[in-house]
Order: structure tokens, then sequence, then C-alpha cells
């Protein structure tokens, strides 16, 4: 749902039939118009009986679903966002979790588990691996996007969580790996969103601000 933050009225809303969501949006320039789109993915069935999840792209200035996949299973990790190859449109950077999904978090844990970081071109509809790890999982970490050293060049960093094979518990924490990124992406715009309610963390998403030196 949105609704305008000056007289209260809502602008637009759309349901997802049989689904939930306990992540968070992102925002960012998936259509190429100034009006910010929304992005984000949602669990099929009920918790802890998810059946998969569904990645929804919203035109921010309708509602319009103009982009969906169904990769992976239900997490609680939220999409981070940045103009990776720098066309002018934004992508969305994701964890996700492959296994087989029909099992849902209340049941045996799977034989095979692993652990995606993807980034979604939604212009070219194009998804594209980062870093993937067997064994591993994510439930509820949100990746970051920024700079660490300074270098101008975009760092990436993630969790993944250690699930191994059977007799393993897909909820338990066994350990974690935490991983730095270091990309050749050259960094020509200030991020926007680049951590869990965006960059600054206060869920504000402003106007384009100057272009990093």
């Amino acid at each position: 749902m949105a609704i305008d933050g000056k007289d209260l009225n809502v602008l637009w809303q759309r349901t997802i039939k049989d689904t939930e969501s306990s992540n968070s949006f992102a925002v960012g320039n998936f259509t190429g118009d100034d009006i910010p789109d929304f992005f984000t993915f949602v669990s099929k069935g009920q918790w802890p009986n998810s059946t998969g999840s569904l990645q929804i792209m919203m035109d921010g200035k309708d509602g319009r679903i103009v982009y969906t996949d169904s990769i992976g299973c239900t997490g609680f990790s939220s999409p981070v966002v940045y103009d990776l190859d720098g066309d002018g449109y934004d992508e969305a950077v994701i964890s996700v979790n492959e296994f087989d999904c029909s099992l849902g978090y209340a049941g045996k844990s799977p034989r095979k588990m692993e652990n995606k970081l993807i980034a979604i071109d939604f212009r070219k509809r194009k998804v594209s691996t980062i870093d993937q790890l067997t064994d591993f999982k994510n439930i509820f970490s949100t990746p970051w996007v920024g700079d660490l050293d300074d270098d101008g060049y975009l760092d990436i960093v993630h969790c993944q969580y250690y699930n191994p094979p059977p007799p393993g518990e897909l909820v338990s924490f066994l350990g974690m790996k935490i991983k730095r990124i270091a990309t050749p992406v050259r960094m020509r715009k200030p991020i926007r969103w680049g951590a869990y309610r965006g960059s600054r963390g206060d869920g504000l998403f402003s106007k384009e601000p100057e272009a990093a030196p």
C-alpha cells in the first residue's frame, strides 16, 4: 500500500494472494522514470510451512507489478540496490537459499542446501550469481553494499550460516561466515539503498544526490 504523506490518501495498493512477507522493501530506479520503484520477495504459504518465494518489483507510479520470479525458498533477508553496470537503471542484490522448498522450515533438514547472492537486472530480465556456497544458508541477514576501503569501487558484505546435511537442523545456528567481496564496479554515484532500511538505516529515499567524485 502506498500512502500520500501529505494528505494520507491511498495512492495504490496491491494484494499478492496466499503469501506473507517478513522482510523489507528495497527502493530504487528500476523502470527509468523519476518515481522510485519497489522490490521485495514474499513467501508462499505460512511460516513455518512455507513452500517457496516470489520476487516482486512494483512500479512506484501505480503499484503495477512489472517483474516476478520464483527463485529459492523463503527467508527474511531484505534486498539492497545499486546500478552495477552503469546503465542508469538500478539492480537489486538479494540472498536466496536453494533447497527442497516443499519441506518448509518445520520438517526435516533438506539433503542439499545452497546459499546464493544474486543480482537482478530488471531491464534486461537477467539474474546473475555473485557468490554461492553449498551447505550454507542465510535466513535473516541483509547484505550491505558500499565502499569499505574508500578506493572508489563497490564492496559487498554478506553472511552465510553453516547448514550441514542431515541430521542437521534447518533453523539451528551452527556457525557462520562473514564475506567481503571487492568488486570491479566503479562507484559513479552515491549509494542510496545499500543496507537494511536504506544506506542510513532510516527508511528514507532522498532525491538523487550529487555524483561521487
